[in-house]
Order: structure tokens, then sequence, then C-alpha cells
């Protein structure tokens, strides 16, 4: 963001053109009335309109009109336009205001006085422009003169040259037109001035008292338009804050932005601009930067105002310097810092400031981490609470008289017993800036021990040879001629073995205590030479002759007038074997392995061994006394992060432990493990570095971790399901892939038995055959089980694996690979299901084939015995009911081809009752008698056009389906109704359908019902939610094609428990419905005498039909199969008018046999019969539009007129 844009926001889409507008109609920030404001922005945003039009107005004509003249007087009104619109911008715009009001009728008054005769409406349309712009931007002086202008410079121009004004008589009327116009905009005006005049009244009233409390408070108040970079409004307080005039914001709004400090910029402007943009509040603490280069922290608010529409148009908000909060939250710190840094130099004591209320504001002290007390606890307590704990009133009350005096300005200090221990009051007044005493310092201090020191103290005075006795040094009163022992500390006997009374009265030198003889003499020499000694060094024999070494100091005093030696006797053997194994310490780390080093405070390298310049490369000591940025491979800047970082961790925890990134002298970078910790010698601080090169285990962990990470994806990216489990059987790791398919999260599946996802069956197998039997061979392939996954469905796994042995040979984990086969499996059982269905179907429709030709047979025989005997013989009556067996019969045989799939599609129109009565033994007899079937049909029921097969093949598959879904009985009920849909209906609830009639087929079951996400998936082909072996997943897949092949729709409402419904809408058909058939006879068969040639390979059949055509007149020559039929009509010596064949017969079928018949006879006419399947005539090409077909079986009076028929059909050509 540019620095001079601090408030330049992201908007919406929808506000960034109303951005541009307002930027281009913004009115000079002089104009601070905003009333004023609003008409410099109405004039300018009218100024551009009408320059915009003109301007458009000129480039369309020298575009679109090529014999157009460009002249000048165009281009010097759009000058002027443009130069008045940004005299508008200005704090002149009144005069832009007065010239944009006169400038339309000067320019129609020039227009007339140079000669051009323009229409009537043109002086009319500038003086209207003229006073409605007259009538926003005048005051009602200059409205008035605006009209008389108007008018004058009418008449003037008329009297001038009238000749150039042709439609004269109209003058009069526009003369009076305009003065009305005058008039009514002066009223208006003035109606208009009265009510600005009460609104501006107000408006400064709410103004003078917005001003009074915005300039009154010491907050800085600011209003600014988002998005346009303006300032609206900003308090006089505003200077004192940040040091700017309120005016040098109007002009330069930037220095908001300038104003905060590079620090907080990032952290201010972005959030709060996207604030600003969604319409919500804005807080925020941050610094500015004085002009006198002060830092002042501020505490700003801002709240958006929106319009009708929700779009924010003007934030507004309060800025508070809070620097001397801030200040004084920083001094508070640095006081409570210091009273604890102060407090912690009082041993055994407490110090706390208390407050008016005698609750406690500050406590620290050496007391609390005695007794291991966070003083944290007692903040915010009363003085009551805290020693009433003691359980004595009298010295609490005591306590807070005395605090109470104290806050009257009267210093305290006493002492009081509370639970055993002495405590030591002191209390001293804190007054305020106001010099009001505002809290009390107090310091406790516990002074049993001192208490118990004085007793001693005292009792110690009487008994001074005792003190000395019980010195903890060893010593020694002795006289310094001659080494006589005057007295000696209880210290002695414990150093040198000797009891007190064992040494006084004896020479030093009399019980050998020196080591030496020698030694002592040395030593009062070298007493006399100095006055006195300080830890001279001697070795002493003890009593038991051990030597020890010790050092002495030496004081001489006189006592009886002679000098003697008072000799403070201290055992340094120790010490001097902890300095050899200091020496000896020094040693090892001159020959340390790891890299050592000491740096003081100031990063200076004060110690190296020679471990730390080999793995650097540096000399002996050549790097003491160089800054450890020597060493360092990171860049100034976040070394120093760096560097902090690790001082904290120390000053916190005593010990850093992490890498270091260095480089040696020869530039190569080098990664350390190091080991850093402080370390006081004297008054020196350092910080004791151990490094260790582990530049190339990096390296290889490097490796190691992309090896890793590369056999990680590898395990989680695969497309297939991958696990571990250990020894115990538990589940230590899963692939991605494997939650994915399993519907777990990982944290649910590990440390869990890979045996809890396999279902019982496979569990048992699992644990008894395949694990054992893994474990000891190492290894298993395409092992099949079934996996519950967490939504309890069960899917088919083909596992594959490798075990994974420890160094002894035993079993400790295992690496499978896990193929989800279950789509697959199903496949190949829907592929099995289908395939036996199409056996079933070929089964069926072979079956059917014989069948028909038997059924042909029988009932077409039956049919002529019935024809050739008198209807009063006896034997009508059998033949009646042969015929009714037989139609049955055939009846049987379509609904099997239902069942097989195997019907001849033939649209007809019929009444959907008829059907629904003749499928009712069918149905009854498929869903059984623990169901009850009832029927429900419209007595007015529309026709529809539909297969009548496919037809009954719907009602029979969603029967089977309700029957599937009240296993243990229930209710199937079947209804037809007629149903009309207008627009209104088609798109409120079915399926989007086209307006018009429908016949409704509702079958609706009281079955278990269907869940939402079946519903979804039950006219998908295959799918079904029967067990394995119990259906092919067709049965409404094919309902669903059949609906719509017929132009309906079907529609599914179901509830788990609540049964389902299937609604079917068939279109209305405006056709007739076939009229019943009257019952013929054998004179009201058809006849003929045309040759017919008939090729039949069923025997019955054949005689059936060749006796039916030769009893109505015909020439029938009859033909077993294609072959004979060829030799027949080769050796005819007359015409052959028809070919009446099977389809399916041995040999040459029926198409083939009337193609070959056809090259020699072109006008033969072809009827095709047959017994078999759509799909198997339907190969032969029987079915195509235009050939004649009759289905077996069928009656004489059907094969008679069907004949007939194709006869009677003009030959092709």
């Amino acid at each position: 963001m540019a620095k001079n844009q601090p408030f330049k926001a992201i908007h919406p889409r929808q506000l960034r053109w109303q951005s541009v507008w307002q930027r281009l109609t913004q009115p000079s920030h002089l104009i601070q009335d905003v009333s004023l404001r609003r008409k410099a922005a109405l004039l300018s945003g009218l100024l551009l309109l009408i320059f915009a039009l003109e301007t458009l107005s000129i480039i369309f004509r020298v575009v679109f009109f090529p014999d157009y003249q460009l002249s000048l007087r165009p281009l010097v009104i759009v000058l002027l336009l443009g130069s008045i619109y940004l005299l508008s911008r200005t704090h002149y715009y009144q005069i832009a205001a007065i010239v944009t009001a006169f400038f339309y009728p000067v320019v129609v008054f020039t227009v007339v006085l140079s000669g051009t005769s323009p229409i009537p409406e043109l002086p009319l349309m500038g003086l209207m422009i003229s006073l409605v712009i007259g009538n926003l931007l005048l005051t009602i002086p200059g409205l008035v003169a605006l009209g008389v202008f108007n008018i004058a410079a009418t008449i003037i121009v008329v009297w001038l040259v009238p000749e150039n004004f042709p439609h004269i008589n109209l003058v009069p009327a526009i003369i009076l037109f305009n003065t009305i116009a005058a008039i009514l905009a002066i009223v208006s005006r003035c109606m208009y001035q009265n009510i600005e005049r009460d609104r501006l009244a107000m408006l400064r009233e709410s103004e003078e008292r917005f001003r009074e409390l915005a300039e009154n408070i010491k907050e800085v108040f600011w209003v600014i338009t988002p998005g346009v970079e303006t300032i609206e409004y900003v308090s006089p307080t505003i200077e004192q804050v940040w040091g700017h005039p309120a005016s040098e914001f109007y002009k330069n709004p930037a220095i908001f932005l300038q104003s905060i400090h590079p620090d907080d910029r990032e952290t201010v402007v972005k959030p709060r601009l996207k604030r600003q943009a969604l319409g919500e509040p804005t807080y925020h603490e941050y610094r500015i930067v004085h002009p006198d280069g002060t830092i002042r922290w501020i505490w700003d608010r801002g709240f958006p105002l929106k319009d009708e529409t929700g779009q924010v148009y003007r934030v507004m908000g309060i800025a508070e310097d809070i620097t001397e909060r801030k200040q004084a939250d920083q001094q508070l710190h640095d006081n409570e810092k210091l009273l604890r840094a102060v407090a912690e130099q009082f041993p055994r004591a407490y110090l706390s400031v208390i407050n008016i209320d005698l609750t406690v504001g500050f406590t620290s002290g050496q007391e609390f981490k005695r007794h291991q007390i966070d003083p944290k606890m007692f903040i915010g307590l009363h003085v009551r609470d805290i020693f009433g704990a003691y359980g004595d009133e009298e010295a609490v009350e005591a306590i807070i008289a005395a605090y109470n005096q104290t806050f009257a300005g009267q210093e305290q200090c006493f002492e009081r017993s509370l639970g055993g221990e002495h405590l030591l009051f002191e209390t001293r007044p804190l007054v305020n800036e106001q010099d009001e005493i505002h809290q009390i310092l107090t310091v406790v201090q516990n002074i049993t021990e001192r208490k118990q020191a004085e007793t001693a103290l005292r009792q110690s005075e009487e008994r001074f040879s005792k003190v000395f006795s019980a010195s903890p040094d060893a010593l020694f009163l002795s006289r310094m001629r001659d080494g006589y022992i005057v007295d000696v500390s209880k210290s002695v006997e414990q150093l040198f073995g000797y009891s007190r009374s064992e040494l006084i009265g004896l020479s030093t030198t009399g019980k050998n205590l020196y080591a030496n003889a020698d030694d002592r003499f040395e030593l009062v020499r070298q007493l006399q030479q100095h006055g006195s000694l300080q830890d001279y060094e001697i070795v002493a024999q003890r009593k038991s002759g051990e030597l020890r070494r010790l050092t002495t100091s030496i004081e001489l005093i006189e006592l009886d007038g002679e000098p003697h030696m008072i000799s403070s006797v201290r055992d340094v053997t120790e010490q001097k074997q902890i300095e050899a194994q200091l020496a000896y310490h020094a040693y090892i780390l001159e020959n340390l392995a790891e890299g050592l080093n000491y740096v003081d405070d100031q990063g200076i390298i004060r110690f190296t061994n020679p471990a730390f310049d080999a793995m650097f490369g540096y000399e002996r000591g050549e790097v003491i006394g160089q800054p450890i940025s020597i060493v360092n491979d990171l860049p100034p800047e976040e070394n120093e992060k760096f560097v902090a970082n690790v001082l904290t961790i120390l000053q916190t925890k005593g010990l850093w432990e992490g890498e270091f990134l260095n480089r040696k002298k020869d530039g190569t970078p080098m990664v350390t493990q190091a080991r850093v910790q402080a370390l006081t010698l004297g008054e020196q601080s350092y910080w004791v570095t151990f490094q260790q090169d582990v530049t190339e285990r990096k390296r290889a962990e490097a490796a190691l971790r992309e090896s890793e990470a590369r056999y990680r994806a590898l395990y989680n990216h695969s497309p297939v399901m991958m696990h571990s489990f250990d020894a115990a059987g538990r589940l230590v790791s899963v692939s991605d892939y494997w939650l994915e398919v399993m519907g777990y999260e990982r944290e649910e599946v590990i440390g869990q038995p890979a045996t809890n996802y396999l279902t019982k069956e496979a569990q048992r197998f699992a644990l008894q055959v395949a694990i054992p039997e893994f474990k000891k061979t190492g290894h298993v392939k395409d092992i099949p089980f079934q996996f519950v996954k967490k939504n309890g469905e069960i899917i088919d796994i083909l596992l594959s694996a490798v075990a994974e042995y420890d160094k002894d040979g035993n079993f400790e984990r295992s690496m499978a690979v896990l193929i989800d086969v279950t789509e697959r499996n199903q496949l190949e059982e829907q592929l099995r299901q289908a395939q036996k269905m199409e056996a079933v179907g070929q089964l069926t429709a072979g079956i059917a084939h014989d069948f028909n030709n038997l059924l042909t047979a029988i009932n077409g025989f039956a049919e002529l015995t019935k024809l050739a005997l008198p209807p009063s013989d006896p034997l009508t009556r059998n033949i009646a009911k042969i015929l009714h067996s037989g139609q049955l019969a055939a009846n049987l045989i379509s609904q099997l081809m239902i069942f097989s799939h195997k019907q001849i599609v033939d649209p007809q129109v019929l009444n959907l009752n008829e059907v629904v009565d003749q499928t009712d033994k069918l149905l009854r007899r498929i869903i059984g008698e623990h169901i009850d079937l009832k029927t429900a049909n419209f007595p007015a029921l529309w026709p529809v056009k539909v297969d009548r097969t496919q037809l009954e093949q719907i009602i029979v598959n969603l029967a089977v389906n309700a029957r599937d879904a009240m296993p243990e009985g229930g209710q199937l009920t079947i209804e037809t109704a007629n149903l009309v849909l207008d627009e209104t209906t088609s798109r409120a609830g079915y399926l989007q359908m086209t307006p018009g009639d429908y016949v409704q087929l509702i079958v609706r079951d009281t079955g278990i019902g269907m869940s939402q996400a079946i519903q979804a998936r039950i006219f998908e082909p295959f799918f079904t939610t029967k067990a394995r072996g119990r259906g092919t997943g067709l049965g409404l897949a094919t309902v669903y094609g059949i609906v719509k092949q017929s132009g309906g729709q079907i529609r599914v409402c179901s509830e788990v428990g609540q049964g389902t419904t299937f609604k079917i809408y068939l279109p209305r058909v405006r056709e007739p419905g076939p009229s019943p058939s009257p019952a013929v006879d054998s004179m009201a068969l058809p006849t003929g005498s045309e040759t017919i040639l008939l090729v039949e390979d069923d025997e019955g059949v054949r005689g059936l039909v060749s006796r039916i055509l030769e009893m109505q007149g015909y020439t029938v020559l009859a033909a077993y199969d294609g072959q004979e039929a060829l030799q027949l009509a080769a050796h005819h010596s007359g015409n052959i008018d028809l070919l009446l064949t099977d389809v399916v017969m041995p040999g040459i079928h029926g198409r083939a046999l009337a193609e070959q018949l056809r090259r020699t006879l072109p006008n033969l006419k072809i009827l095709y019969i047959s017994g078999y399947s759509d799909e198997e005539i339907a190969h032969h090409g029987v079915l195509n539009p235009g050939v004649a077909f009759l289905q077996k079986p069928f009656k004489a009076s059907a094969l008679t007129h069907k004949l007939r028929q194709v006869l009677d059909v003009p030959a092709p050509n």
C-alpha cells in the first residue's frame, strides 16, 4: 500500500462504481457545510453527465454520419461544459452554478441570432432546463434574475431578428409559458427555502451540540468516508495528540498512516480496512510518532454507519491518547519489580503494600521462598483474613490499629508474637501525586531466631571460654616465644585428636603437632617479619600420626606484656585434594573429544579446548578474544534472535540443548550438537558450551527422513488398503486409503485387534487358520476375507501379507496389502444372475414357441370344429370349453414371456382398468395368500397408448417388489385415476412434467419401506437390496425404462417402516380405444382366390393354416421349410400372390426366404408368423416398420383378416 493512501479499503464489487462516481463529484474540502457540499456534488454530477452526453453526441455524428461537418460551435460548448465542471469542483462552485443556469438560454438565443431556425421545442427545452437548474442551485434573487433574463432575452431576440424565428406566432405562448414557469419555480423555491431554513436551523443546532461535544472532549473524534480517502470531520483535539492542525488532515489524510509507528502499521491498517469493508467495528491500540519525535500510545475505536441497503457509507470513531496510562502501567510494573527486588534483600522478612481498605496490593520476600508459598495468593486479601489464621484476635486488632495509625500519617514499629513466631512490624505511609496517603509500606521480619540468638548471646557472655572452646574453627592461644599453649577450642580436639586437657600447658612442639619442627621456626620468622599471617600453609601431625595439610591465620596480641599468637587453623587437606582433582579435570578438558569453549557476557571467546580448535580448523588459541560470531553461520539478525532465545532458556532453565549452525575457518558449513549452561567464576559470568560435530549424522538423518517420507507417501497415497499389526495382533499402522474405505479415524483403530474389523466367520478363520499359518510361513497371498466397515457395510477383501521378524527370529509385525474386490464380486454375481435370467429367458422363449405352435393347432382346429357344427349341437359346449382353456393357456404363455423379458412391443390404445382386472388372478398367485390385494379403479378412466404386455410387466414387477417388502404379510393396493396438471402443479411437485392430462397407476404397499439413500438408487440397473441370489436388480430398472419409453414418469414415496408407494403417470391419448370384436362365424371370415405359399415347420400348424385358407377359397402351396418352398415356387406355373412363412425354421429362415423369392417374384406380398420372442424375431428383421406379422397362437378369424389386409394393400414397386 502506498504511503499516501492510508484508508484505501478493498470494497465489495458493487461499491466500485459508486466509489468512482464519488471521486468524480467530490466537492472541495474547503466547503464545510453539508447542504452546500450536497449542492456542489449535485452540480458536478449534472455537469459531468451533460458533458458526457454532448461529447458522445459529437462522436456519434462524426462516426455514423459521413456528411456531417464538424464545426467549432459544438467543440466550444463541450470545452465550456468541461471548464464549468472543473470550476464546480472548487470552492467557487456557486459561480459555476450561475454559469450553468444561464448557459442553456444563452446557447439557444445565440443559435437563433446566428440565423439557425430552431423548432419551437428547442427554446422551450432550453428555458426549462435553465429554470430547473436554477431552482436546484440558485438563490431566490438569482432565480428571479434568471426568469427576467429569459423573458427579456426572448423578446429582444424576436424583436432583433424576427426573420430567424419562423414560428413567430408561438412567441407569446413561449413568453407566457416562461413567465408562469419562472413564477412557479420562484414559489417552489420560496417554499423549499422555508423548509430548508427550518431544516438547516435544526441541523445547525444539532451540529453545534455535536461540535460542542466533539471539541470539548479530550479524545479525538473523527469521521471518514471509506474508499475515497476523505476525512469528513476531525475534532480540534487532534492537534494536541498528533501534533498537526486539523486542517492538515483535511488536505492530506495520509498523515494518519505516516504518523503510525512503522512497527505497528501492518498490524493496524490491513485488519482495520478489512473490518471496515465488512461493516464491523474496529478496535486498535497502536503507537504514533509525534512531530517532536516522542512516541504516544493511541486507543482507537471505529464504528461503521450503514445505509438502508446495508452498505457502509461513513465510519466514525474516537481516538484516545493513552500514553500516560501506558506510562503509569509501566511505572507500576517497574515499581513492583523494584519492590520485589528490595524484598528479596530482606532475609526472613515480608515486604507488602497495603491499600487503604486494608487489602494487600503487593507482597514479596525471602520468607515466602523459605516456606515455598506463592505470594500472589495473598494479593487482594484483607489483613484480618491473613493474620486471623493465627487465632490471636487481640494481636490482629493491634496490627489493624497500627495500620490505621499509619494511614493517619504516623510511622509504626512494633513487635508481635503470632503462632509461636516473633514478628517485627515496620510501617510507613505512601502518598500519591495529590499528597494523599493511599497506601502504606510494611515490612514484617521474622525475628524469632534473632531473639533466640540474643538470649544465647547473653548467656554465652558469662562463659567466654566455653564460646572459645565451641568455636567451629580450631583456635589456638599460644605464647610466641616457646609455643606454650594457653587455650584451645573444642574443634582442636577434632582436628588433632588430642583432648583439650592434653594440650593446655604444653608447647606446640611438645606433642609434635608440626610434622617438621623447623616449620614452626619459619612460621615465627614470617610472623615477626609481617606482623600477621593469612592462610599460611603447614603440615601437621595428628595424634594418630596421620599427616594433614592445614592453613593458619595468625594475629599477635599481648598478654601479661608478652606477645601471644591467636591462631585460626583450618584443615585444607580435602581442598588440596580437590585442587589436584581440578588439575586433573583441566587435563581432561584439554584432551576432551568434545569441543569446549567459554564465552563471556559480551560474546567474546575466553577459552577453548584443543578439540574445539581442531573441529573448527583453527590454530590453538587463535580464536581466544574473538567474538563468538566468528564460528556462527547465521545472518546477523537471525543470530541475534537465536542468541536471545538461548539466553532466555538459560535464564529460566539453566541449561540449553540443541543444534548450532556453524562454519569452519575455511568456510565449510557445519552442524554441531551443543549443550550450553551458565558458569560464574568470581564476579564474571560465562556461557560454557560443549559441541560435537554431527554434520554427517544430520546428512544421514535427512536422507533417512527423505526415504521415510517417500515410503510414507507411498503407504498413505497408494490406491490400495494397507495395514500392519504386531505380534499381539494389534494394528500399529493403517494407510489413509484404509481409513477412507473403512470409514474410521486413525485414533479409533490404532492399538485395536486387527480381527475386530472382520465378520464373525472371517474372525474364526483368521484366528484358527490364517494368522497361525501366516506367522509360520511368513507370507500369504490373495486370502479372501470379509471386512465390516464402520457403518456396518460388509466388503470383500483379498489380503496379501509378509511378516517381519526380530533378530531372534520371532514374529514382530506384518505388512499387509488389502484389495477391495466387493464391486468386482458384485459384478460377477450380477453377471451370473443375468446369465441365469438369460438362460431362463431362452428356456421360456423356447417353451413358449413350442406351446404357441401347439396352441395354434389346438385352438385353430377347435375353432374350425365349432364353426362346422350347428349351434344346437351338444358338442359346441365342449368345443367352447376347449377354446376357453386354450385362450387361458395362451395368456399364460404371454405372462411367461413377461418374466423372460421376451415380449413383442405392440403399443395400442387401451384402458388401464381392464389390464389391472386381467392381471388380478396372476398377481394373487404371485404374491401369495398372506398378502391382501385390493384394487380401486377410477370409473371414467382416460385411455392410454402403451404395450399391453409391458404394462402387465410393470404391474407384476411392482407387485413382486411389494411382496418381498411384506414378508410377514400386509396389504397391496392398486389404484387408477385421472390427473390434470397445469403450470403451477407441474412445477410444484410432479417431477417437472409437461402440463396436460395424465392417467395414474398407483401401487401402494404396507411393507418395510425404504431410506432416502436406497430411493436414490432403486432405478439403477443391477441395484438390489435383496440377499444374494434373490434378485438381479433389473425389475425396477425395466419398469423405469418402459415408463420412459411410453412417454410417462414414475415417482416413488417411501419411509422406513411406513410402506412404499409407486405412482406412474402415462399421458392421455385422444384416439378412440379398440371396440370389442364381435363373434364371427365361417360366413363372416374373409374369403379370397389368391395363391398362398405356406411355409411352416410345425406339421400341426401347417395343416391347420392350410385347411383354414382352403376353406376360404385360397389356393395353398404348403412347404415344410425354406428349401422345399423354393422348389415349389420354381415348379409352380401360376402366380404366387403371398408368402405366409414362419420366421424361425430349420435351414433358411423366413426373412431370407422372402428375399430370395422376391428376386423372381417382385410383387410377392409377405406375412410372417412366429411363436418366438421379440428378441429372436427382431434378430431376423421382422419387426421393422411396415412388415406384416402375426403372433402365435392366433385364431382363424385373426389369420384370415390379417391375410386379407396384407393382400389388399397395393403391391410394392
